[in-house]
């Protein structure tokens, strides 16, 4: 446990008001500071800063407490995770109770900061260094940024020699158990093996979390990259998920968009990270990128807990339009401000900044368009030329996606806004949405039927990530045959279930996975920790538990499939019957209708 000496000094030193003045804009009220609640969206502040006691309250939330409390809630950390942070930001040194942790025995998570922030200084010394100046001409040269961007960022350069950091790492003190838990390093075959690390030759462009500590890497592929290096195909690698970091819990570039979005200002959002570099560089300090491919609940949760509202600026091509409708669907479940804008054909905003400057990319962003707007567009770029059943299959596009929309007043407003689109009565609109669901999103095609638990639990079982998860955590035949077959882009659920079966499944391809308590012990957030412990509840296995394991794993691929296929026909129905991708498009569509029909089975039946 930390010193109670070293809690007492932490909030001696901390000042909350400028620790809250990181996420709203304070102003003097009397003896206390007032702002908008950095906890809700409001319009009349309501949140409260006393300087003096060094505590806060928020009448919109009813949230109240000290320095410790605050920090925990908006960063979503435990209290002795607040205590480290809010020490290592003001420049307390950390002490232990008599018979605490030594050094080697503090949190692994705080190892782990430690080696990436160490590791981000490193790369940047050999970017700075004599032999990194063809990685210098690359950035400024090749990508056109500037000197002081990469010295601001810390960006850096991965040496060609794989055992290089390892050993820089390990001259700080650190032991071969945190720097094999860190990432950065490939699994050794065999417990001799040297350490070889998973970036070479790269530019190394480092990931932050809100607190501005270094969680992750992206590494960019240059003439540097050995022949012989793994991934060297592959155009960018990232970090692999690590305690630190999880792909759909992380946005690229909050830590300093969130400052740009103060005062009613919305994000930015672009593809990639060196798409937000440009913007940075161009003044548009708001830009963010999502980390991974999907667009997932946490990540907007985010922003829509920092922002006002969010544009996302689309590349030009079949993939932006494919990432929009994978967006849409979440934001208006969550009820997030989203407005979308393509670029023109072929460019992505790197290129578009670079050619046009800023003024280009905001004229841009001028036009976007709400999220239903923006389907219909796409879905129908020429509503006036529609026939009857061309109508009927925008409508049978849209529908789920009104379905979504939390808000009855919002979706009233949608059903407006789609009739005047099609040129269709209102009121018969509305009774075919109506028919359509009762205005309730239908179950997906090929959704798992509700699996009721094991005799002696009440536990239901609704979805098929959940099913897939209780075998894989209570059973340790099927565990790795599961992780073996199931492909990580068929789980595009966000919800709990998904990512703690993502989470097992990666723990035991790597050989990792230390047991279901362990894994139950390693759960951070409290809806994680009470979903395992529900299916860890000691009950009789069904009698035949590779054919239910099977039957959710089956319908789990019809329905990423039938999601894709959809996907791909919005693509397809926008491109002319010459269009240079639409073989390859149409290929695609073959092969997931083929793995809709066909989807693997477990090999232990």
């Amino acid at each position: 446990m930390i010193a109670r000496e070293t809690i007492d000094e932490v909030r001696q030193r901390a000042n909350l008001l400028e620790v809250a003045a990181r996420y709203t804009t304070l102003h003097r009220a009397g003896r206390e500071y007032r702002g908008l609640s950095p906890f809700a969206e409001e319009k009349t502040p309501s949140f409260y800063v006393n300087p003096e006691k060094n505590v806060f309250t928020c009448f919109s939330t009813q949230e109240s407490g000290d320095l410790f409390a605050f920090v925990q809630k908006m960063e979503n950390l435990g209290f002795q995770e607040a205590v480290e942070s809010l020490a290592e930001r003001f420049g307390v040194e950390i002490r232990y109770e008599q018979g605490g942790p030594s050094r080697g025995e503090v949190s692994l998570r705080r190892q782990l900061f430690e080696i990436h922030g160490q590791a981000a200084e490193f790369f940047a010394s050999s970017f700075r260094s004599p032999a990194g100046e063809s990685m210098r001409r690359y950035w400024a040269e090749s990508r056109g940024f500037s000197a002081e961007l990469a010295e601001s960022l810390r960006i850096g350069r991965a040496p060609q020699d794989g055992e290089a950091l390892a050993a820089f790492l390990r001259k700080k003190g650190f032991g071969d158990r945190e720097l094999e838990a860190s990432g950065l390093f490939y699994e050794r075959r065999q417990p001799q093996a040297p350490l070889r690390c998973r970036f070479r030759g790269r530019l190394m462009i480092p990931i932050r979390d809100v607190q501005e500590r270094v969680i992750a890497f992206t590494a960019r592929a240059t003439e540097e990259t050995p022949e012989d290096d793994p991934s060297r195909e592959a155009k960018y690698i990232n970090s692999p998920e690590t305690p630190l970091f999880r792909k759909g819990s992380v946005v690229f570039g909050l830590e300093r968009a969130r400052g740009a979005v103060r005062g009613g200002r919305r994000f930015l959002l672009v593809e990639g990270q060196l798409d937000v570099l440009r913007c940075w560089e161009n003044g548009l300090e708001e830009a963010v990128a999502l980390q991974g491919t999907a667009s997932g609940e946490e990540q907007f949760r985010l922003l829509q807990r920092y922002g006002n509202g969010v544009d996302v600026l689309l590349d030009g091509d079949e993939a932006g339009g494919r990432a929009a409708f994978r967006m849409i669907p979440t934001a208006l479940r969550l009820g997030l401000d989203l407005r979308l804008a393509a670029l023109p054909t072929g460019t992505d905003p790197d290129d578009w900044v670079r050619r046009e400057g800023p003024e280009g990319l905001r004229a841009v962003r001028g036009q976007a368009l709400g999220p239903i707007a923006f389907a219909l567009q796409r879905l129908a770029p020429r509503p006036g030329d529609l026939g009857v059943q061309e109508r009927a299959a925008v409508l049978a596009e849209v529908f789920p996606l009104l379905a979504e929309v939390a808000s009855a007043v919002a979706r009233e407003d949608y059903l407006e806004e789609v009739a005047a689109y099609l040129r269709v009565d209102p009121g018969a609109l509305r009774q075919d949405f109506r028919r359509a669901g009762s205005g309730r999103p239908a179950a997906p095609r090929g959704a798992a039927a509700p699996q009721r638990a094991p005799e002696g639990s009440a536990l239901v079982l609704t979805e098929n990530e959940e099913v897939l998860l209780f075998f894989a955590l209570r059973d340790a035949e099927l565990r790795p045959v599961l992780a073996d077959v199931i492909d990580f882009d068929w789980l595009t659920n966000e919800k709990v279930a998904a990512k703690l079966l993502r989470r097992a499944l990666a723990e035991t391809r790597e050989g990792v996975f230390s047991g279901s308590e362990q894994f139950h012990r390693e759960c951070e957030e409290e809806e994680e920790r009470r979903l395992v412990a529900q299916l860890l509840r000691p009950a009789e296995g069904p009698a035949e538990p590779a054919l239910v394991a099977d039957q959710a794993l089956r319908e789990l691929v019809r329905r990423f499939a039938s999601a894709e296929i959809s996907s791909l026909v919005h693509e397809m129905n926008g491109l002319e019957a010459d269009h240079p991708g639409l073989r390859e498009l149409q290929a695609r569509r073959r092969q997931l209708r083929h793995l809709m029909d066909q989807p693997p089975r477990l090999s232990v039946l």
